[in-house]
């Protein structure tokens, strides 16, 4: 699961007298949950590797952060 909301909603739903009536099962949880997990892991490497450098030279040079050498 990539975040502790949803791991939350899919354990209650697991642990829930509605498991049995759905057939959810912890191995069909992770799966369910196995896209949302890649798309957030590929949105969260592509932000950092391409926007966090410039982002943090940018408040470095406007007086946001400073630089302790």
């Amino acid at each position: 699961m990539a975040t502790p909301n949803g791991q939350a909603a899919f354990l209650f739903l697991l642990t829930s007298a509605l498991a049995p009536l759905i057939r959810l099962s912890y191995g069909r949880m992770v799966w369910m949950a196995l896209p949302y997990t890649l798309v957030l892991t590929l949105v969260g490497l592509l932000c950092v590797e391409f926007t966090l450098t410039p982002i943090t030279e940018w408040m470095t040079q406007s007086g946001w952060l400073a630089t302790f050498s």
